[in-house]
């Protein structure tokens, strides 16, 4: 049977199990056991292949340059994804602050106009009454 997302994707990653099912090869064990291996295609010199087969956007590779070994190019590029999902989030937080803020203002600054404007003629007239 097929498997449904964000099921399949969960089960590739291997934190997801069917009640039926055995675990079996999930992608990032089979990964890891042939770098551990140095399996075929898995030695340094494969770093843009390896980024190719599991689809790393360019912008999200990290610097190969120094011929790192895999634990430290994993290492590398795990704490670069962090470094950008936490600029990402600093970014998006700002924005929703910056926009909440802006519309507080914009809602009191329109209220406060309005509430003016309404009550005027009653302000003025009760003035008058208390003289």
């Amino acid at each position: 049977t097929k498997i449904k997302q964000p099921w399949a994707a969960l089960k590739g990653l291997g934190w997801y199990k069917p009640k039926d099912a055995e675990w079996g090869w999930d992608f990032l064990s089979q990964h890891a056991m042939r770098i551990a291996n140095g399996d075929t295609g898995y030695d340094e010199t494969n770093f843009d292949a390896f980024e190719k087969s599991i689809g790393v956007p360019k912008f999200l590779s990290v610097d190969k340059s120094d011929d790192p070994s895999w634990r430290e190019y994993l290492e590398r590029s795990v704490k670069y994804w962090a470094d950008v999902a936490f600029n990402v989030n600093i970014v998006a937080n700002g924005l929703y602050v910056g926009i909440a803020l802006t519309l507080g203002a914009l809602l009191s600054f329109v209220q406060r106009r309005n509430t003016k404007s309404m009550f005027s003629p009653l302000k003025a007239s009760m003035i008058s009454i208390l003289r």
